[in-house]
């Protein structure tokens, strides 16, 4: 009898640790600008957009965040297909400014209020796109306004654009303050006691990259407190969530910019089941797609392992390719670098679209 009570004891605290070992007290929340996303580009190649996506799933898998802020992706079916591979959440905004580079908010947590605005017009300065928000009910019923942004690029055509620059992003952060502030006078149902803004702001903290520029001194004194993370993408708090930690997940090379994690502890009496996510195949992670020598374009090749921009630019310039050892008369390109490409790469004719297996739409 004693025997079979420890038994009994034994499988409950086996079944007691396996239910807590899902549950979560701590608040994750990932922030990524895609970089065109899917693709790299304004108007990727289908194999750009499949590896891209790959690749952003992979992260999402790997992290498990509870909150995903995305910038510079391009619509709402983009945004359903990247999170797909976690279960339990649900999109609540994705902005419509027609421009490829949308703003997302998703989480595993239900929204009291989701929506999106463009920056209001000025007669000077416009800022270009705008905010996504939504107010999510956390466990321990408290509502948590969040925001995602991606202020104006440092993009110069000609001298002194970066002055201006400057000044559009100034003027987005004075309107995110405002409806910040509006956010805050607000009641949502729930008691309020902290404010999340995640994302792009093109300049850096606590020296800007334009002298002089007054982006971050506009939202601190605007009551938002910078949670640092180095490089143009930041987190901005106001209460409670400014006691978290935030990390650059500097291993993952989804895009030209690095996600950054956010992670504040909500204390044991707030916690909530968090799902596994979803696995992706092999096949879907080795991304088994055969691209074209005799036709890519020099985003797709660069994107091939062992292959950059340079070499990717040389084997343009020596093309047809009759089979792929004949990239061994290609600089740069040695015997282990085409042995690893053999299996993705196929020479057929340039009038031939790339072959896209082991995926689904």
């Amino acid at each position: 009898m004693k025997s079979r009570t420890s038994m009994l004891v034994l499988a409950w605290l086996v079944w007691l640790a396996s239910s807590l070992c899902a549950l979560a007290n701590t608040l994750n929340v990932l922030c990524l600008n895609g970089g065109w996303f899917p693709g790299r580009e304004r108007d990727p190649s289908e194999y750009s957009q499949t590896l891209h996506m790959r690749q952003a799933q992979q992260l999402l898998i790997e992290v498990n965040p509870d909150i995903f802020l995305m910038q510079e992706l391009r619509d709402w079916s983009a945004a359903t297909q990247l999170v797909s591979v976690l279960p339990d959440f649900t999109i609540h905004a994705v902005t419509h400014f027609n421009q490829k580079q949308e703003l997302m908010i998703a989480s595993r947590f239900p929204a009291v209020a989701t929506w999106s605005e463009a920056w209001i017009e000025q007669p000077t300065n416009t800022p270009p796109r705008g905010f996504a928000a939504a107010v999510l009910h956390l466990p321990g019923d408290r509502a948590f306004p969040i925001y995602t942004v991606h202020y104006k690029s440092n993009y110069q055509a000609e001298a002194g654009d970066d002055v201006v620059n400057a000044a559009l992003r100034e003027e987005a952060a004075r309107q995110l303050v405002s409806h910040t502030q509006w956010m805050l006078e607000n009641w949502w149902g729930y008691p309020v006691d902290a404010l999340l803004v995640g994302g792009d702001m093109n300049t850096s903290y606590p020296a800007p990259i334009v002298r002089g520029e007054q982006t971050f001194p506009i939202m601190i004194q605007g009551g938002l407190v910078p949670m640092i993370s180095g490089g143009i993408d930041h987190f901005l708090g106001w209460g409670d969530v400014t006691n978290g930690s935030v990390a650059v997940l500097s291993d993952y090379r989804v895009s030209d910019h690095q996600p950054i994690l956010l992670s504040w502890d909500l204390g044991r009496s707030s916690t909530w089941k968090r799902a596994k996510p979803i696995k992706m195949t092999r096949a879907q992670t080795r991304v088994e797609l055969l691209v074209n020598l005799n036709s890519a374009s020099a985003t797709d090749l660069a994107q091939l392992p062992g292959i950059g921009p340079v070499l990717a630019r040389r084997i343009i310039d020596h093309r047809p390719y009759a089979r792929v050892n004949d990239l061994a008369d290609v600089p740069g390109v040695g015997p282990l670098r085409i042995q690893k490409l053999e299996a993705l790469v196929t020479t057929v004719p340039s009038n031939t679209e790339n072959t896209v297996s082991g995926f689904p739409n």
